[in-house]
């Protein structure tokens, strides 16, 4: 696979540092700081106690902390200031789990499994801290947690990855580029990347109906950030240098139900 190639993809999620290296380590004993933007404090995490929905004590996990406790401008506490994203994610996994539940094998959106945790560590006494104007002494973050979503041995794409084949860098994040045309346009065009390296990209039929249909699931459910960032396929390799290129399971549903707005506790 040649640089062009191996730009648009990760090597492995599961093998992210917080600095953005990847290495091969099987596993984070320790919580750490994963990248993220906005609102949304991210880190990788071992799992330390069985939860529902299939997460099971030793697996990897993602754990998004919610910032519901904030500051104002003025640096006051202001229990309105924050993000309420862990719900957001949480009753989004339920509502499209019942969806797939319904449609079948008609369902292409696929749930990711995301539950409610809470998190101790010596790292979260400053962001307490520095959330709450220094009112609050805790090592201990609400929020919610997911598996990997990927296949074993898989890479993800992000829908970035996908618009820049076709748009420069600074296009690829405009949001009148992000269309279901150019996320086509998008796919054909990082398969031939690939087979002009010698290998070869099979694209699974449902990807099309995948980008319609998770159309229409956020207008649903309200969710304003689904950005290209948002919208994730994933490369699996099929030996003899071929590549199954497929949808993930939906994830970052944060921004669904208005949860992910810095009033959330005000609204709801």
């Amino acid at each position: 696979m040649n640089n062009r190639a191996r730009e648009c993809i990760n090597d492995s999620t599961r093998e992210l540092l917080p600095n953005g290296e990847f290495v091969k380590k099987p596993n984070f004993v320790n919580i750490q700081r994963f990248n993220s933007v906005g609102f949304s404090r991210i880190f990788v995490a071992t799992a330390k106690i069985d939860g529902r929905n299939g997460i099971k004590a030793g697996d990897r996990v993602y754990f998004k902390a919610n910032n519901q406790r904030g500051v104002n401008h003025l640096n006051r506490t202001d229990e309105s200031m924050g993000s309420c994203e862990d719900l957001g994610e949480v009753f989004g996994y339920y509502m499209l789990r019942t969806l797939a539940e319904k449609l079948g094998e008609k369902s292409v959106l696929k749930p990711t499994v995301y539950d409610f945790a809470e998190y101790k560590n010596d790292a979260f006494w400053k962001i307490i801290a520095e959330q709450t104007a220094k009112k609050v002494e805790s090592d201990r973050l609400y929020g919610c947690i997911t598996q990997n979503c990927l296949e074993d041995n898989a890479q993800i794409v992000h829908g970035h990855m996908l618009l820049g084949q076709i748009f420069d860098r600074n296009n690829c994040f405009r949001s009148s580029t992000n269309t279901l045309y150019n996320y086509e346009q998008g796919i054909m065009a990082f398969a031939e990347t690939i087979k002009n390296d010698g290998q070869e990209m099979v694209i699974d039929p449902v990807c099309t109906r995948y980008l319609t249909n998770i159309m229409f699931w956020d207008y649903f459910y309200c969710n304003a950030d689904r950005h290209c960032k948002n919208i994730t396929f994933q490369l699996i390799p099929l030996g003899g240098g071929k590549f199954w290129f497929c949808p993930t399971p939906i994830l970052d549903n944060g921004g669904g139900l208005g949860l992910q707005s810095i009033n959330c506790e005000k609204m709801y």
